[in-house]
């Protein structure tokens, strides 16, 4: 009688990882994280493809390298699930050939094609055109790739980032994030990041009445009506920044939780975006959330933010998730909701 499959939980993904060893020419460059990712990719398939027991026969078996000779071993072993076997050996010799993929990427990067491949299939990947505006974070300062790029592989889509790294929202000038948005031509999707260089630079917080060149509010309010104006049926999203531990060395230079010469710290510039979104029906992805970014923990910040502020290409890969994630909460599952 077969074990339940929770009762076998722990033997196949020991199993999955004692297989990735045995297999190290050919998963060898990959670093734990996505090993880890094949391991779950692997047990998700035995679990729900097939029966536990079958699916631990396959594993044990998996170190001879021989796809075609599993097959017909466990053909004849358990001939009524051949169908479901097959689907699984399928789905074993994907996995592999995307980590082949992986490693032949061009320029030595390792692309994360589970991301690429999840986005691709999600509603996000219906705009044609996509226009991004923020500071170093949007514009990937630090990152091999950043979140607009793995959109624009993932979806086809044209993107266009004006993200310049110590750009203010308030209008400061060229830099600046509202006049960001003057230079952007029309798209389908708006990505509009606020910043952390308003917070630094000591610039009022302000209200939605203020100019753009008065507060960050102002400045706020008035990004969106030109966005709104470049086209008027366009979707826009807005980012928060992210918790931030900067670190030179082994020394922090601050926190978000450091007050500027006006009191305020950036939490409190991320509350009046947040707020300033909601008044505005404009949807807003909350990047200021420990369970996505937590610089304050070391090794979160080796793998996803080594200088403590700005996130590399792992940290990226967490940002585009979440602007897809967000599409669809707000612009169809939402939408869909109204109609009913």
């Amino acid at each position: 009688m077969l074990i339940k499959t929770y009762q076998l939980a722990a033997t196949v993904e020991q199993q999955v990882r004692i297989k990735l060893i045995a297999i190290e020419p050919i998963i060898g460059t990959l670093t734990v994280r996505q090993q880890n990712w094949l391991v779950n990719q692997l047990f998700t398939d035995a679990t729900s493809d097939i029966s536990t027991a079958i699916a631990l026969k396959l594993l044990i078996l998996w170190n001879t390298h021989d796809i075609e000779q599993l097959k017909l071993n466990l053909i004849a072993q358990y001939a009524t699930q051949a169908k479901l076997i097959r689907h699984l050996l399928q789905d074993v010799r994907r996995h592999l050939d995307e980590l082949i993929l992986w490693q032949k990427t061009a320029s030595g990067s390792l692309i994360d094609v589970q991301l690429v491949t999840t986005l691709a299939k999600m509603p996000i990947s219906s705009n044609k055109t996509v226009g991004i505006i923020g500071d170093s974070v949007s514009f990937g300062l630090k990152a091999t790739t950043n979140y607009g790029q793995y959109i624009q592989r993932a979806t086809g889509s044209g993107v266009q980032n004006l993200a310049i790294s110590g750009a203010h929202l308030s209008d400061n000038g060229y830099n600046s994030i509202y006049q960001q948005a003057q230079r952007l031509e029309k798209a389908q999707l708006y990505i509009f990041q606020g910043t952390d260089d308003d917070w630094l630079a000591n610039v009022p917080i302000g209200s939605l009445t203020d100019k753009p060149n008065e507060s960050y509010l102002g400045a706020f309010y008035h990004t969106i009506k030109v966005l709104k104006q470049k086209n008027a049926s366009s979707k826009i999203l807005t980012l928060t920044p992210t918790y931030q531990v900067p670190v030179k060395g082994n020394k922090v230079r601050r926190t978000d939780e450091t007050r500027n010469k006006l009191g305020h710290n950036l939490h409190d510039y991320v509350r009046a975006q947040i707020q300033a979104s909601y008044v505005l029906d404009i949807p807003v992805v909350n990047l200021m959330q420990k369970t996505l970014f937590n610089p304050a923990d070391y090794q979160f910040r080796q793998l996803y933010m080594p200088d403590g502020l700005h996130p590399n290409e792992r940290g990226h890969r967490i940002i585009a998730k979440e602007i897809a994630t967000a599409y669809n909460y707000y612009f169809i599952l939402s939408e869909n909701k109204k109609s009913n």
